[in-house]
């Protein structure tokens, strides 16, 4: 075997051993290329390209265009032909009447409006409802109770102190106009004691007014409870804390900044619709509205009544 044929034999594997026992020089491993030159390739193949696309399509035409067409249509074929989509939404545009933005005065009006007036009781406040209506008929019954018999002491009373005046007073003729006039003040307490004393006699508990204590009882209790749901809106001049008081009766907040009162009525606008208690909140304008048509009616009345003696005066002017 000649050291010739032994330089061409790279290796040969044994059968025993995984290992290799190489008869020759091992080989060189593969390096990878740098990347200078695999750009280099990459560009010299664009231009390979460009020119193929000249020589087929014209001079005008290159492999970029080519390229920008082809990534486009794939968009278009995904977003429905963006182009088409411009003048369609343009039509759309220009069929569609402009809206306005709504201020922000005008939010939540809508679900206001949609509010019910009344509060709507939960089961569990019908439940106390009920139970308040046996507890304030009966407090309603024993305070007419007691009026009677405190109504009746009084009449005891004064014809009690009646009968001492006439019997220490008979012979007495010095005191004659005095008895006199404690007799008559004396009679006239007492006619005054019975006619209320007939009144309540005939007097009643009425279920309709102690529908309407048990019922303010409950609402009572709701809005008391309203202290302690606190609510935080953002306002185009700051964020604001507001909550109901019921022992002012009113709504009070914290803010970071100065807040108008028309902005100020949007965030009780807001609290109302999710406690749901339209009730305790005050639609300012119809409050403005209605104070001056009541100050229109007493100007009118007040115009009347100087017409009247305006003409009562020239009626008498005539008449002289």
């Amino acid at each position: 075997m000649s050291q010739e044929f032994l330089n061409f034999i790279e290796y040969t594997p044994t059968l025993d051993n995984e290992e290799c026992c190489y008869l020759s020089d091992p080989p060189l491993p593969i390096t990878e290329p740098p990347q200078i030159v695999k750009a280099l390739a990459f560009f010299m193949f664009a231009i390979f390209c460009q020119h193929i696309f000249k020589v087929i399509y014209g001079e005008e035409y290159n492999v970029w265009s080519y390229l920008e067409n082809k990534f486009k249509d794939s968009l278009d074929f995904y977003f429905y032909n963006e182009s088409d989509n411009d003048i369609i939404e343009d039509e759309h545009q220009e069929d569609e009447p402009q809206v306005e933005p709504k201020k922000y005065e005008d939010k939540y009006l809508e679900e206001f409006n949609k509010l019910p007036d009344n509060i709507q009781f939960t089961e569990l406040e019908f439940e106390t409802e009920k139970e308040q209506r046996i507890i304030i008929k009966a407090d309603l019954e024993s305070k007419l109770n007691n009026q009677r018999s405190e109504t009746s002491n009084q009449i005891s009373q004064l014809e009690s102190q009646l009968k001492e005046i006439e019997d220490h007073m008979l012979n007495d003729a010095d005191n004659a106009s005095r008895k006199t006039d404690m007799i008559f003040m004396h009679n006239q307490e007492i006619n005054r004691l019975k006619t209320v004393m007939e009144e309540l006699q005939t007097k009643n508990v009425e279920d309709e007014e102690v529908n309407k204590l048990a019922k303010e009882f409950v609402v009572n209790e709701r809005l008391n409870t309203l202290k302690n749901s606190m609510m935080i809106e953002k306002t185009p001049l700051g964020n604001v804390l507001m909550f109901y008081n019921n022992s002012r009766s009113s709504f009070e907040y914290y803010s970071d900044s100065t807040i108008p009162y028309r902005y100020l009525e949007v965030i009780g606008r807001k609290y109302v619709i999710n406690c749901k208690c339209k009730q305790i909140y005050v639609v300012m304008s119809k409050e403005i509205e209605e104070a001056e048509k009541k100050l229109a009616e007493k100007k009118k009345k007040e115009e009347e009544k100087e017409g009247k003696k305006t003409k009562k005066k020239k009626d008498e002017q005539a008449g002289k």
